[in-house]
Order: structure tokens, then sequence, then C-alpha cells
């Protein structure tokens, strides 16, 4: 059977040193602080998009953990910083730019640059989780 890179590219992270849960799916090469790499977390059943980064060090030696909670959904080109923790059930808009200050609350739209935090539409996104739990068993 031949893997989705998707799923490949998870396996990778992991094999990095990042804690990613079951049925994660990662599109393209996402950067990561590849040598701080075990302080990231990733939840169960979530989609990174393409080109996002994920940073856990920040200057001159800010090494801090960065957690994304289950069901979430990181778009293209968004950049989360260190020290950033997105709880369950969130999705981070293309580009959007998350600084650890933000206070990220469930079922949240993170959206801009900087970041701002707006009502996630639920039942859209229920559909999203619903559709990520078949992935669980292939990862």
């Amino acid at each position: 059977m031949v893997e989705s890179p998707a799923i490949l590219e998870a396996r990778r992270l992991r094999e990095l040193g990042a804690q990613i849960g079951k049925g994660t799916l990662i599109f393209g090469r996402v950067d990561v602080s590849v040598s701080h790499v075990g302080l990231i977390k990733i939840g169960e059943g979530c989609l990174i998009a393409s080109e996002a980064m994920i940073l856990s060090h920040g200057y001159p030696s800010d090494w801090l953990p960065v957690v994304i909670g289950n069901c979430c959904y990181v778009g293209l080109r968004s950049l989360i910083l260190p020290g950033v923790v997105i709880l369950d059930n969130c999705v981070v808009g293309a580009g959007a730019v998350v600084p650890k200050t933000l206070k990220v609350p469930e079922w949240s739209l993170i959206v801009g640059n900087p970041a701002v935090v707006k009502k996630l539409d639920r039942d859209k996104h229920k559909r999203f989780c619903e559709h990520m739990n078949q992935f669980k068993d292939l990862t």
C-alpha cells in the first residue's frame, strides 16, 4: 500500500521527536524548530496545511512548547510562535501569525497578522472533525 505524503510528513516529524496524535495529517512540508521539535505537541485528528511554520524557539534562547489541541486545522503559510497553546476544535486561518500572548479558547477561528480570535462556525467544524476521524487508524 502506498502511503499518503500527508501521513509520511506526520511520521517524519514524529521521528524527529514531535508528539503528534493519531489521525493528524500534514500536507506539504511544514517547518518546525528541528533542534527543539520535542517541544511541539499536536493533538489527534488535526490537519496542518502546506508551508505552515510551528516554532518552539525564539531569540535569543526562548525555548517554549507549542501545543495544538485535537481536531484543529492550521492553514496554509500560518506561523505559530513559541509558547502558543491552541485548545481543541480551533482553526488557524491561512497566513495567520499567532503570538504566545494570544489567549485562544476552544472553538475559535484565529486569523490575521497579528492574529485575533473570532467565533468559529461549530456545525461546519464538527463536520471537519467527523471527516478527520477516518484517518485515525492510518497514522
